[in-house]
């Protein structure tokens, strides 16, 4: 009998455990989304955030076949309010004309610096040759058909100075790439790009 009842209590808890646990996320997202991020002060009279020290940020951009998205993303990496930056991208073996826009952009945009790989090597390489060569203590990652917006740096790194104790932080992606199942599919892009290689 004991066991019966012990096997009921188990099956109880793994069943509605993480359907309390699913419930109490979506709420606690629908009420940051509709109490906080809705009525955030975006806006041009909105300041960056002042970031002690003034450290340097370097803006890691991995780029595989990105020649249609390159300049929009760079441009837009280099269009930060923060100043104190610098921006590395990273060709990884590109087959498309990534390699050719990326050097036009680095003749235009003395904060930009190019790291050409030979072969495809994937992101983690990508992002390990780019923090190789970052200047700066602090990294800010993003995807090669990603957009920053204009103060997304110095908010990205804020928590990083105002706490030591924190290591990493992340944002709040909106997929632009909707062409195939993985850019619909915004668990299965982040599943993708951190664990297909």
């Amino acid at each position: 009998m004991a066991a019966v009842f012990t096997g009921k209590i188990l099956l109880d808890f793994v069943f509605f455990w993480p359907l309390f646990m699913s419930v109490l996320w979506m709420t606690g997202g629908l009420y940051f989304w509709f109490r906080l991020e809705r009525h955030w002060p975006w806006g041009k009279e909105v300041p960056p955030p002042q970031l002690e020290g003034n450290p340097l940020i370097s803006i890691l951009i991995p780029c595989f076949n990105e020649g249609k998205n390159a300049r929009e993303t760079i441009e837009a990496a280099l269009a930060q309010r923060y100043s104190n930056i610098e921006v590395i991208a990273i060709n990884d073996g590109s087959r498309d004309n990534t390699a050719e826009i990326l050097n036009q952009l680095a003749q235009e945009y003395p904060k930009l610096r190019v790291i050409h790989l030979a072969a495809n090597q994937g992101k983690a390489v990508a992002l390990k040759a780019g923090a190789a060569a970052a200047r700066g203590d602090l990294l800010v990652c993003i995807d090669g058909d990603a957009l920053l917006e204009r103060d997304t740096a110095a908010y990205l790194v804020m928590p990083l100075i105002r706490h030591p104790n924190v290591g990493a932080v992340t944002g709040n992606p909106r997929i632009r790439t909707r062409s195939n199942l993985i850019g619909r599919n915004p668990g299965r892009r982040i599943l993708f790009d951190n664990w297909a290689d």
